[in-house]
């Protein structure tokens, strides 16, 4: 068995990688790197172009993982298109969104590649898109040998699958990003323990001590507390989500308390591709199973669609909640340029929720509300800057496992080989040193970018 890491900047970014098996070679996802722009972002897929590459498996569909899909398709045009079947329906939508993105990133930073594929060959990936249900085994033989393709459900998001493959008496399980615990929408990993040889693992909260509560119930309660408490002091709260899975999981929990006294009259205001995803997820959960979430939840929030003068120091005029994508305030978004109406108003707060990039404005903004709170953050974009007077806090929400979760799961299963990916440099760290205590004979891989690494069956 082999494995490349494609992932051509290394940490969390464009996630792609390379299994050699029996005479099988499958490629397991095609990402784009959040951090960089034009060719930098794609995986270092010209690594693997005389490649005759059997199978294009998909685990889960945030950009970082399913971004490029397109374009190793484009490059192999024989490979069979293997993903769940909420991956299926999700993958082409989050794809289309993309390619609107990029083109206008193309004009506003004169990105001469972007975008890096077109409408018609997202329709062409889609019909070449095979749904495979969680929990089957799956045999091919297209090279005479059976390969066989289990998927199981990994949390995180809807959709997200960790993926074990065996070949002539080899086996490897790859997790996806995975989350163990349930969620509102979504239940935890399902994650078999069976004897595996392999195992590649996400790595991301390498770094991260466990929060304090364990199904994160009391990290809800305090984002929800310090929502109360903006809008005693008449503010506004602006919350960034990731369009896919966080801004749903947020809704439903304010669903749950939509008939407490503090949320009744303030207004909840949604837009981007986070809303659109709604009927996605609505789908999902009646036709698919394993996610709860209704898009009536938007009737009994009464969901409102924001006012665009919203930027460069206008607000609403009330009081309100304003759930916006990106997550990390990517520039030129919703709830960046919702940012830049509110941050230098003291009665405001903007909660982030999940992981920022440090180099995103959402990492930026939160490094300098610690470090230099005096100096004016500036949305350059708008040519705007302005102090940062709003409350800024981050809440551990995040839809990626503990440290100690995923590795307790691979110290249980005991592979002879652990590799490592989906991780800054100390996150991964912190999973090499633990491993190397607790599963003394195994060998454990943190491969470097494009490196093959040869692993022999023992």
């Amino acid at each position: 068995m082999r494995f490349t890491d494609l992932n051509g900047q290394g940490g969390i970014g464009a996630n792609a990688s390379l299994i050699e098996i029996g005479p099988y070679t499958l490629l397991i996802d095609s990402g784009i790197h959040p951090k960089f722009s034009g060719n930098a972002a794609l995986p270092d897929l010209e690594k693997i172009r005389d490649r005759d590459v059997d199978f294009i498996l998909l685990t889960h569909c945030h950009l970082d993982h399913v971004g490029s899909i397109p374009v190793a398709a484009r490059h192999f045009p024989r490979a069979r298109i293997l993903s769940s079947r909420a991956n299926c329906l999700l993958g082409p939508r989050m794809l289309r969104n993309s390619i609107n993105v990029m083109k206008r990133q193309k004009e506003e930073q004169d990105i001469p590649e972007y975008p890096f594929y077109s409408f018609p060959e997202v329709e062409a990936l889609e019909d070449r898109m095979e749904p495979l249900a969680f929990h089957r085994t799956y045999i091919f033989d297209d090279r005479g040998t059976d390969l066989e393709i289990t998927l199981y459900p990994a949390g995180h998001v809807a959709g997200a699958a960790g993926m074990r493959i065996t070949c002539n008496g080899e086996s490897v399980f790859t997790t996806g990003d995975c989350l163990f615990r349930d969620l509102l929408i979504l239940g935890g990993a399902e994650f078999p323990v069976d004897p595996v040889d392999v195992i590649i693992t996400e790595t991301t909260r390498g770094m991260n001590e466990a929060t304090a509560s364990a199904d994160r119930t009391e990290e809800w309660e305090r984002l929800f507390a310090e929502t109360r408490k903006t809008f005693e002091r008449g503010g506004t709260v602006l919350i960034p989500t990731f369009a896919l899975g966080r801004m749903q999981e947020v809704m439903t929990q304010l669903d749950a308390r939509k008939d407490e006294p503090w949320l009744t009259d303030i207004p909840i205001y949604a837009t981007g591709l986070g809303m659109d995803l709604v009927n996605y997820f609505d789908q999902i959960s009646k036709r698919i199973g394993n996610l709860v979430f209704s898009r009536k939840v938007l009737k009994r929030l009464k969901v409102r669609t924001p006012d665009w003068k919203w930027c460069r120091g206008k607000q609403p005029g009330q009081p309100s909640l304003l759930l916006l994508s990106s997550g990390m305030l990517v520039e030129n978004t919703p709830s960046w340029r919702a940012a830049s109406g509110i941050l230098d108003k003291p009665q405001n707060s903007i909660f982030f929720i999940g992981y920022c990039d440090p180099d995103t404005a959402g990492g930026q903004l939160q490094r300098q509300h610690a470090e230099e709170p005096e100096k004016p953050f500036f949305f350059e974009p708008l040519e705007y800057e302005c102090p940062i007077r709003a409350e800024i806090q981050k809440f551990d929400l995040s839809g990626h496992a503990e440290r100690l979760e995923i590795a307790n799961y691979v110290t249980e299963v005991a592979p002879s080989t652990v590799i490592l990916t989906h991780g800054e440099a100390g996150a991964r760290d912190w999973f090499s040193a633990h491993f190397k205590q607790h599963l003394v004979d195994s060998t454990i891989i943190d491969p470097a970018p494009g490196e093959t690494i040869e692993i022999q069956k023992t």
